[in-house]
């Protein structure tokens, strides 16, 4: 079947789970908060995708779907190519509204400046979530926006890891960003999506026009770049459609830390969890929004689970991919990322100033754990993503495998500021044939890393 019939036409396609024989989530994990965008129900058709494989076909067969209105909500959108297909959207009348975040790690791409600019040209509304300097996001109702999402037509809904960059949805397959996303092709989802959508637009004072300053304007001396990197990257998943799947929206600051959703499900693992992460912080708090330091709930989750015998692997981000073409060497939990790194990472946000503190970073959980499970005989396993041997670029997932049956989707880093503070948003996946199809990615990237 073509891809481009997977919405809307027809049911051929490549699993389907009988729906007799599959129960919803057990209530305890999957009652949510009162937010209205916080809630469960059934997909009548999902569309599984990773990156580098298949992620930008994906995303714009949707937006080539949409006919009438495209709302998008997303940290970054600095990809030309995804820039040329809202473009084309707004060329045959579809109505586009863009919510982007005004203050990106390290700063705004011209790229995306110029994205904004040829979308308002066409008639889009071009948001950024706005604050007045740099160095103060006090302001605002969130520390970061942070969720990456499309609706198409009030019907369809994306959501899932990836930046809308020319590396979380590569149009060269051969090399990008691990990144998990899904397509829920469903009014429901869309609706609860959309709510989400409304109440962020509806932040009084807290967005900005394109144009409406200088830091919101392309700088006149950009000239757009098409290129795409090439790599040795060997796609091998198409995108797995599913049906009649049980879904939960995910959503921080409202359930991200709900103990019936993310942890919840967690803390329910009869047999196994599989964990792919950006960023996995040893410990919370220490931090200016957080004064007090403490342990983090998710790694409380993780150790609990293995200490009654459940099988945890964690693949993480290797943060030397950062310093690549010259990578600096550095002892694991030593080093010190906001002198290092020139590029910086999205997860940072320690103000240097400060002075040292012990190190919360990918390395030193790695080391941490694996420690833990080598004293204590316990079925966990850490590894920092090889990139260079699995040919890829950043371990940007922010996904979960539980019991091979229940899949998190996410832009959550299993960070303080992710889970407390940022605007996030997610799903839940009740699907045996859904979770083995993210399992192939995270098998991949699990033996590519091995020592």
């Amino acid at each position: 079947m073509s891809f481009a019939r997977r919405f809307g036409i027809g049911r051929n396609f490549y699993f389907y789970v009988a729906w007799s024989t599959v129960s919803l989530l057990a209530p305890a994990a999957f009652a949510g908060s009162d937010a209205p965008w916080v809630g469960s129900f059934t997909a009548k058709h999902v569309v599984a995708a990773v990156s580098p494989d298949n992620s930008f076909s994906v995303l714009e067969t949707l937006i080539a779907s949409a006919n009438e209105s495209l709302h998008i909500s997303v940290y970054e959108l600095d990809n030309l190519y995804i820039g040329k297909a809202i473009g084309d959207a707004l060329d045959r009348g579809v109505a586009v509204t863009l919510l982007m975040e005004g203050a990106p790690i390290p700063k705004l791409p011209q790229s995306e400046l110029y994205n904004a600019k040829q979308f308002a040209k066409k008639g889009a509304k071009v948001y950024f979530y706005n604050r007045a300097k740099d160095n103060d996001r006090n302001e605002r109702t969130f520390k970061y926006f942070h969720n990456k999402y499309t609706i198409a037509d009030g019907r369809r809904v994306l959501v899932g890891s990836s930046n809308y960059g020319k590396n979380g949805h590569p149009v060269e397959t051969s090399f990008g960003n691990r990144e998990w996303e899904i397509v829920l092709d469903d009014r429901a989802a869309a609706e609860l999506f959309e709510e989400a959508f409304q109440h962020d637009l509806g932040l009084s004072g807290e967005w900005a026009l394109y144009g409406s300053s200088d830091r919101y304007k392309v700088d006149s001396s950009y000239e757009p770049d098409m290129k795409t990197r090439k790599g040795h990257y060997e796609p091998h998943l198409e995108p797995q459609d599913a049906y009649d799947v049980p879904v939960k929206t995910v959503f921080a600051p409202e359930n991200s830390l709900d103990e019936r959703a993310v942890l919840g499900t967690l803390n329910n693992a009869e047999e196994s969890v599989d964990v792919e992460q950006l960023n996995f912080e040893t410990y919370w708090g220490d931090k200016p929004y957080n004064p007090t330091r403490e342990t983090s709930p998710l790694m409380d989750a993780v150790l609990r689970l293995a200490r009654a015998g459940k099988a945890v692997r964690i693949v993480l981000n290797n943060d030397w991919v950062f310093h690549e073409p010259d990578p600096k060497a550095f002892e694991l939990g030593s080093v010190d990322l906001m002198k290092l790194f020139t590029h910086l990472p999205e997860t940072l946000d320690e103000d240097p100033n400060e002075g040292a503190k012990p190190k919360r970073d990918n390395p030193t959980t790695m080391e941490y754990l694996n420690k833990i499970a080598k004293r204590e005989g316990l079925q966990l396993g850490v590894r920092l993503l090889n990139y260079k041997r699995c040919g890829l670029n950043v371990l940007h997932n922010k996904g979960m495998i539980v019991d091979s049956n229940i899949t998190l989707i996410s832009s959550l880093n299993w960070g303080e500021s992710a889970m407390k503070f940022n605007r996030e948003a997610g799903v839940l996946v009740k699907s045996s044939s859904v979770a083995h199809f993210y399992s192939r990615a995270f098998e991949y990237d699990w033996r590519c890393s091995a020592p």
